[in-house]
């Protein structure tokens, strides 16, 4: 399925460009604002392509949008990135016309505060098992120590789930196209900078027959070359 050629084009385009180092800490760069990815795929008769990008560069902001304006900047973000011959445009040539196109907002987790939060707990119920051992030594102060450190640790705790709900939301745009003349395609223009402003660059990887490789666009580098 040519679909799924998309989804792991980011990680086999960066592991034969840069290795596995750099493939590794890409995973971790996947929410930058300013910077987006584009994975794009030619085979046969059909070009496809899918950006994720974070929401901040589409809308301007990551909130859940609750008032009427920013719904309003949300239902026009989302017009806008779903105009796929605004956004994608092939050689006239090439006679591609889009048959699917589809946008999806979700939110990613901040893994980072889930593993924190994994270490602080075992720490906690090592420093219990701690307690335990000694617990026949004094009973009055210990309960009183272990009150005040189970209250530390209760505050700790909330600090921690208050930092582990936030989210970096991320909005996905899918495109499909079929192209008569698919040979004709030796340039692709991306414009994804015209009207999402806080969109500074694009990281596209490419997959074209045995063409594997990265490029990265620009507001004044919007054309692909293939």
């Amino acid at each position: 399925m040519i679909l799924n050629k998309v989804f792991r084009l980011a990680a086999l385009s960066t592991a034969v460009l840069a290795g596995p180092v750099m493939a590794e800490g890409h995973q971790h760069e996947a929410h930058v604002h300013g910077i987006a990815e584009l994975n794009f795929v030619i085979e046969g008769n059909v070009a496809e392509m899918e950006l994720r990008s974070p929401l901040m560069n589409i809308a301007g902001f990551e909130h859940e949008a609750v008032s009427a304006e920013d719904k309003q900047k949300i239902k026009s973000a989302t017009k806008q990135l779903k105009d796929a011959y605004a956004r994608v445009k092939f050689p006239d040539d090439a006679l591609c016309i889009v048959d699917d196109t589809k946008v999806t907002i979700g939110a990613e987790k901040d893994e980072h505060a889930h593993h924190d939060h994994a270490a602080h707990h075992d720490k906690h119920h090592g420093h219990e098992d701690h307690h335990d051992h000694h617990k026949h030594d004094d009973h009055h102060d210990h309960s009183d120590h272990h009150d005040n450190h189970k209250h530390e640790g209760h505050h700790d705790h909330d600090k921690h789930n208050d930092h582990g709900e936030e989210t970096h939301r991320n909005i996905t745009a899918h495109y499909h196209f079929q192209c008569v003349n698919p040979e004709k395609i030796n340039a692709v223009t991306l414009d994804f900078f015209s009207h999402f402003p806080h969109m500074e660059t694009v990281k596209v990887n490419v997959l074209n027959g045995a063409d594997i490789r990265s490029v990265e666009l620009t507001p004044k580098q919007r054309v692909l070359e293939l």
